[in-house]
């Protein structure tokens, strides 16, 4: 991924190569064989903050011709915009932090770099956060088998559904939670979450993780 900004004129931007299955690809990696996409993610000051206002997307210039399907639901769901928000600010800051270098003095931003968006998990919390996503996630399930996120939502106030649905996409990606495929509810607990809840709950001193929560949004 690679943040941009060009001149005062130009909206500041950053631009990533995602697969057909919408998962970033390095920008220096050797092209796939199943097709790739070009983003270009700008950003525009609404007051004295930055905001995603834009998302281009277009076959990659490694590709040949439009990847098999075309731009399809499923592929602008799996795109992960809060992951390009994230790359984007840390581009941002090491160029700040880039000028000060040089130049012996720091010179506030022209504009405040934009919130965290669909992150995968609040900062500063690690496994046992998904590990408590997957044991919650399979509390809703029991209770409202329909609506899992929405009844697990209840546990995060201030926080959104689609946070929520990522954090357990994540808690599945990290082993927790066995997968019924792509987009469908439902799974079990793993025996790597049986063990680590367990090896928490057995954790001399404590008997069980204390839980942290998100950070309320204003």
């Amino acid at each position: 991924m690679e943040p941009v900004r060009n001149g005062p004129e130009d909206s500041p931007r950053i631009q990533a190569r995602i697969g057909r299955d919408g998962r970033l690809i390095d920008l220096q990696a050797e092209p796939t064989e199943g097709g790739e996409w070009d983003l270009t993610l700008e950003f525009s000051a609404v007051g004295d903050q930055l905001f995603p206002s834009r998302l281009e997307i277009e076959p990659g210039i490694f590709s040949d011709g439009i990847p098999p399907g075309g731009i399809t639901a499923r592929l602008l769901h799996a795109i992960r915009v809060g992951e390009l928000v994230d790359e984007f600010n840390r581009g941002q800051r090491r160029a700040l932090a880039a000028e000060e270098l040089f130049s012996g003095r720091s010179r506030p931003p022209d504009t405040w770099l934009p919130p965290p968006a669909n992150r995968p998990g609040p900062r500063g919390l690690g496994q046992e956060f998904y590990q408590d996503v997957a044991r919650y996630y399979l509390e809703a399930l029991q209770t409202d088998p329909r609506r899992p996120i929405e009844r697990m939502s209840e546990r995060y106030p201030g926080c959104s559904r689609a946070n929520v649905r990522d954090w357990v996409s994540h808690a599945r990606e990290s082993g927790y939670l066995t997968t019924l495929g792509r987009g469908r509810p439902g799974g079990q607990p793993t025996q790597k979450l049986l063990e680590a809840l367990r090896a928490r709950h057995d954790r001399p001193g404590k008997a069980g993780s204390k839980k942290r929560r998100p950070r309320r949004r204003s």
